[in-house]
């Protein structure tokens, strides 16, 4: 009798332990799984966090070599603070994609920035109406004349914007319509805006972005 009692209990306890033998086994699947998962998780991290400072480093040396192109924005900062998509990849991917070459916008923005260099209008009444090319057009400046102007008591510039008059767009006739554009050197007669022209430090290579 004492004998078949303890055999019972062998078999129970050696059930239970192989019970508890297989939870163990199922814990440790578990928790290996959940490792590899962190592990691939933390890898992907990795790997993201390292592509986002690529792209990083790609806009800023095309901001440094294009910014005439982005004249709305002073930094890459400043440009990236524009993108409402978070801090993770996906903004930095819109980053990119802002600043890529061949996009349609910003050929635009470099041709009409171009345009605004080295080529202008020859107005003779001041440039305060629409007859003037550079107001009509709209060039990369919002219609300002540029460095490439001939005209003569141009008001038509940033720093005196506020101050031009309310006029009627035919109460004055310029000069400029009709006449092709031409390409001339970055100077204009007016010392006002050679004082403008300096503030973007164009002339002294102040085109590096903040990093």
């Amino acid at each position: 009798m004492v004998n078949r009692v303890d055999t019972d209990f062998m078999r129970c306890a050696h059930s239970q332990l192989h019970g508890h033998k297989k939870s163990i086994d199922e814990l440790h699947a578990v928790n290996k799984a959940l490792q590899i998962k962190l592990d691939d998780f933390l890898e992907s991290l990795q790997a993201e966090t390292g592509l986002c400072s690529s792209y990083r480093l790609v806009a800023s040396v095309y901001f440094a070599n294009h910014r005439p192109a982005f004249r709305s924005s002073a930094s890459i900062s400043e440009l990236y603070n524009t993108i409402e998509l978070g801090d993770g990849l996906e903004s930095h991917t819109a980053l990119v994609k802002i600043i890529l070459s061949d996009s349609d916008v910003n050929i635009d923005k470099v041709e009409k920035t171009i345009k605004w260099y080295t080529k202008g209008c020859s107005c003779k009444s001041s440039c305060t109406t629409n007859r003037c090319r550079c107001k009509k057009t709209g060039f990369s400046v919002g219609g300002y004349c540029g460095p490439g102007c001939k005209c003569q008591n141009c008001k038509n510039i940033a720093s005196c914007r506020n101050e031009l008059p309310e006029l009627d767009a035919c109460s004055v006739i310029d000069s400029d319509e009709g006449e092709d554009e031409v390409q001339i050197a970055p100077s204009h007669p007016s010392q006002e805006f050679q004082q403008y022209w300096d503030t973007f430090g164009i002339l002294t290579g102040g085109l590096v972005p903040d990093l």
